[in-house]
């Protein structure tokens, strides 16, 4: 681990990235030091995050009739696979004939195009495709993506073409392909950092408890709490406890009952830092769902604001300007990442994106001169 002094302090573990891919979030290591926490990088994959991700894209109301059906409702949330028998005896075949090495407990969600079925794990898109030399398609997520119904590897090179998948699905490919991304390091402190942990853990179970309101995450939301839970130096496995706590509360309270109980811990958090709060709430709730920037604001943060006693004013002339560098930021990734799969040299690539970064830098200084 480098060593930093406290005035220069970047919380986000500075450890070796292969070991830090070695630590699960049920051994993380506090280093002796007292300052650096670990952060298991299988967070973002963790059994709880993946069924919250996916669980959006079930819907309560769909019944297994819908399996295999190719249309609307074609894609079917497996993540409870050995569950649902219907699903897994209709899967089983081609698990058994085409990937015998596939661990059916591993199946996230399957679909039907017109033609042909396709199987995503955290890891890999599966299919019955096959390729002219007879092959069946099995790609990893990260080394892959899809465009005009076709699947390119990282140098644009076309794997496959003659799909039909729906937006739907390729939605939740996208996520799936986000979580399984190492988050980058932040050269900066949360204004939360000398705070106590119990403090500190009451500020990430409010962010929390707005993300699941609807009961659900999703990969935006799943990588911002990553960060900010590495910036205040709280452990994955911390946040991961947090998480099953507050989804056990959302499932046995109505609305209004759940968002007062999170409300409430605002009297946790020093009135300082109440503004601080609210700003990484409306930045949660501005993330981009899909491919959409969402526009308005949700009663969590109304309510939020009332109980920080905020400026009416204030609020409404922030959360514009908010709203305006969140949508130039995502725009800026949007266009990098079609620029980044255009670019065969990935040496050029990561100096654009270092480009990027720079100015980021110079913003903030600008912004604080």
């Amino acid at each position: 681990m480098n060593d930093t002094s406290e005035e220069n302090m970047v919380y986000y573990p500075a450890i070796d990235g292969r070991r830090e891919r070695q630590i699960e979030p049920s051994v993380e290591i506090l280093s002796q030091s007292g300052i650096h926490y670990f952060f298991s990088p299988g967070f973002k994959t963790s059994d709880i995050i993946l069924e919250l991700v996916v669980k959006k894209y079930g819907g309560e109301s769909r019944g297994l009739k819908s399996l295999f059906r190719f249309g609307e409702e074609s894609l079917v949330i497996c993540f409870d696979f050995m569950k649902k028998r219907q699903i897994a005896e209709e899967v089983k075949s081609i698990q058994r004939d085409l990937f015998p090495d596939l661990n059916m407990g591993d199946v996230l969600a399957c679909y039907k195009d017109e033609y042909d079925v396709y199987l995503l794990t955290k890891d890999e898109l599966l299919s019955t495709y096959r390729d002219d030399n007879g092959d069946y398609l099995r790609v990893d997520i990260d080394k892959v993506c899809i465009e005009d119904n076709r699947i390119y590897d990282a140098d644009r090179a076309m794997i496959s073409d003659d799909h039909d998948f729906s937006a739907e699905f390729q939605n939740l490919f996208y996520e799936l392909q986000l979580l399984g991304k190492d988050v980058k390091p932040i050269n900066c402190r949360h204004p939360m950092r000398a705070e106590p942990l119990k403090a500190k853990v009451a500020y990430l179970e409010i962010l929390l408890g707005d993300c699941l309101f609807d009961k659900y995450l999703s990969a935006n939301e799943v990588v911002r709490i990553e960060i900010l839970a590495r910036q205040l130096g709280v452990s994955s496995q911390t946040v991961l406890n947090a998480v099953n706590e507050i989804l056990r509360v959302r499932q046995i309270s109505r609305d209004e009952k759940y968002l007062q109980t999170l409300i409430k811990k605002v009297s946790e958090i020093s009135g300082e830092y109440h503004y601080v709060l609210f700003h990484d709430v409306i930045a949660f709730e501005l993330l981009p769902d899909g491919e959409a920037l969402k526009e308005d604001l949700s009663r969590f943060a109304d309510e939020l604001s009332k109980r920080c006693g905020l400026d009416v004013e204030f609020k409404r002339k922030y959360i514009e300007v908010m709203r305006k560098f969140i949508k130039g930021s995502y725009d800026i990734n949007e266009n990098m990442e079609k620029i980044r799969t255009r670019i065969a040299n990935v040496g050029i690539a990561d100096q654009i994106y270092d480009t990027i970064d720079f100015e980021y830098s110079v913003q903030q200084g600008m912004i604080r001169r």
